[in-house]
């Protein structure tokens, strides 16, 4: 896997897009800021033009939100994630939303063959053990949510 996309470049999302490029990842993006995006494109990223585009262009997508609204919207609406990311595709939901919300998009995405992982990241005051950075995943780990499959 070396397509890769990256859904919301604010603070977080555009250090974790700038990582993936660092390593070689083609990576691709979109964010509702033109100023982020342009950003994006500078540090070598390649700009789409919607969610449905990163979807299409990415075998798993980072989705780096702030709500679980929004979260919901870029991976189960209309043009979203769901359905234009390829069968087998991964979404790595890192936004920090309730786990309640986080499990909703995981059922919602039962028998669709898209396969869920949902690491919250979030930014501590404090370090926690075993961390390199101020960047963490949940303390109790990445979820992850296997949708079943469809005959």
């Amino acid at each position: 896997m070396q397509r890769v996309g990256v859904v919301g470049l604010g603070d977080m999302g555009s250090g974790l897009a700038k990582n993936l490029i660092k390593n070689g990842f083609q990576t691709t993006g979109f964010d509702l800021s033109e100023a982020r995006m342009a950003a994006f494109s500078s540090m070598g990223g390649t700009s789409a033009s919607s969610v449905a585009e990163v979807g299409r262009e990415s075998d798993a997508v980072y989705v780096m939100v702030m709500t679980g609204d929004q979260a919901k919207s870029v991976i189960l609406g209309d043009d979203g994630l769901a359905g234009n990311l390829r069968q087998g595709g991964v979404v790595i939901l890192t936004a920090t939303i309730k786990p309640s919300e986080a499990r909703d998009i995981g059922e919602a995405l039962a028998g669709s063959r898209i396969h869920l992982i949902d690491s919250p990241a979030r930014r501590e005051t404090r370090r926690t053990p075993g961390c390199r950075s101020d960047e963490c995943a949940s303390p109790q780990g990445p979820r992850r949510y296997r949708a079943p499959p469809t005959a």
